[in-house]
Parts: C-alpha cells; structure tokens; sequence
C-alpha cells in the first residue's frame, strides 16, 4: 500500500507535482512579480470567473476589443489591458485611475487596481481595495477573494488561503476552479481528508476536469487508499491518456504491487510526456525511479 511520504528518508520519492503549491518567494522577487502579472492580465479580462482548472490563461480574451464604441472610461481600462501586458504598471495604475474617476462603479477597474497596486509594492492598499470589492456579491466579490486567497499564499498565511477560498465558494457555488484551488491548498498544508470532499465537489460540476481527478487521486494516496487513488487516475487518463501526473503515480502503484513490466510501461508513458513537454526535472525523477525498479 502506498502510504503518505516520511520527511526524514534518504529514499522519499518527491511528489510528481511536488513543488508546485509551496509558498512563493517574496513580494520583490522575480516569480512573484511574474505570478502577479498574470493575475493582472487574467483580472484585466472581460470575464468574471475566478480562473481555469488547468492553470492555463489565454491573454488574447483578455484583449478582445469592445464592438461597441467604448466610452472615455472604457477607452481608458482597455488601455490598461494594454499596459499590463507591458508591463507598465505605473501606466497602467494612472489608466486604471483615470477609469474609475469617470466611472466610479467600474468594478473591473477597482479590482485590477488593487492587483496593480500590489504589484507596485503598495500591498495594504491593493488589499484593503479586493477585501471592500469582496464583501460585495456575486462573481466580482468572488473574484476578489480568490486574488486575497493568492496573496495570503504568497505570504504565508495558509488559514486566510482557505478563509478566502471558501468566502469566495459561497458568493459563486458553481466556480469550479475556486474549489479546486481550495482542495490544493488543503492538500498542501497536509489536511488531505478535507481535501477530498472538495475535489469531489468540483468533480460533480465538472467531471471532465481532468486536474481535479489527479488531485483526488493524490489525495487518497495520502490517506493509504490506494483503490480508490487508482480509479482517480485512470479516469483522468480515460480524459487525457498521456497525462504525466496520472501514468506516474500508476507506476508508482504497479510497482508496488511488483508489476514491473506494467510499471515500466506507465513510467515510459509519462517519461515520453515530460519529454514532449519539455518537463526536464519531471523526466529526470521519472527515469530515476524507472531505473531503480
């Protein structure tokens, strides 16, 4: 039985998602300044929905010109849009401001406002901005407790990453992505019961979000059910069947079991994935763990 990794063995095997939900760096460094770019150009966007399962953004959407004739506000954030993806967030702070002096109820603004305003280094501003647009309702609050839920992450603050979280479930019971993020962190601070659930609840929406089934799966292997894991994964490769993550951790399991041909099958599966996707750390502890069966 796969049972949950020990801290202090020479020979623990990483998570293959390992590292993917530690803490960030600080506020001034490179990543973070990165990660918050892309919260700005997701945020920017013409949508209300608290972000994509996969992790993935398309920043054309969030250029997508108005076919209307914009207003001087409008003209003004679509302007920002631009900026953003400059990286001129002093230009766009002045474009986001110029907005919401004519049109104070642009809440699309006053939210991108508070992120560019974090990214500039002003972090209790752009805070106190997204907790007012939070105790707001519907999608937009929603929206807003997911960004506070990013920054109580990159501070450290994993309790407020799942207050928030959970505020913004409760505002938008349907975004599923919110409550795959909240399973994640969960999952990341140890609390892999709790976790469940909530993958579940995301699945039940969304039953072809094949990250969330890699998530559930990872989380049974936590808990030692090494059964119900495996059904996770298969159904996540039953949705995309070179899935890295998925082939992996069914190597992993196969192998357990002794079946090293089926191992060593599932092994070169994800080996060939990482290598497709240019995953080089992930293929080099792929290969590792394939030559020690």
């Amino acid at each position: 039985m796969i049972g949950p990794p020990t801290q202090n063995h020479r020979t623990r095997r990483q998570s293959p998602d390992e590292g993917v939900h530690a803490r960030p760096q600080s506020w001034a460094g490179r990543p973070n300044r990165l990660r918050l770019l892309a919260l700005l150009l997701f945020t920017l966007g013409l949508g209300v929905s608290a972000g994509p399962v996969e992790g993935e953004m398309d920043p054309e959407s969030a250029l997508s010109p108005s076919v209307e004739s914009p207003s001087e506000a409008e003209r003004l954030y679509q302007a920002s849009i631009v900026s953003g993806n400059q990286r001129d967030f002093a230009k766009a702070r002045e474009q986001l401001e110029g907005t919401l002096r004519l049109e104070p109820d642009h809440l699309q603004a006053d939210l991108a406002l508070g992120v560019v305003l974090m990214v500039l280094g002003e972090k209790e501003a752009g805070q106190a901005r997204l907790e007012r647009i939070g105790r707001l309702s519907g999608p937009i609050a929603s929206k807003a407790h997911s960004l506070l839920a990013n920054q109580a992450s990159i501070d450290g603050r994993p309790e407020d990453v799942v207050k928030h979280y959970v505020q913004g479930i409760e505002l938008f019971p349907d975004e599923v992505a919110m409550r795959v993020n909240l399973g994640r962190s969960l999952f990341s601070q140890g609390r892999f019961e709790e976790a469940v659930p909530v993958f579940e609840a995301a699945l039940v929406l969304r039953p072809d979000a094949k990250a969330a089934w890699v998530d559930l799966g990872r989380s049974f292997v936590r808990l030692g059910r090494t059964a119900d894991a495996e059904v996770c994964f298969q159904r996540a490769l039953a949705l995309e069947n070179r899935n890295i993550s998925a082939n992996w951790y069914l190597a992993r399991i196969e192998a357990e079991r002794g079946e090293k041909e089926k191992a060593n099958a599932l092994y070169e599966v994800a080996a060939e994935s990482a290598t497709r996707l240019r995953k080089k750390d992930m293929l080099m502890r792929i290969r590792l763990e394939q030559n020690s069966l």
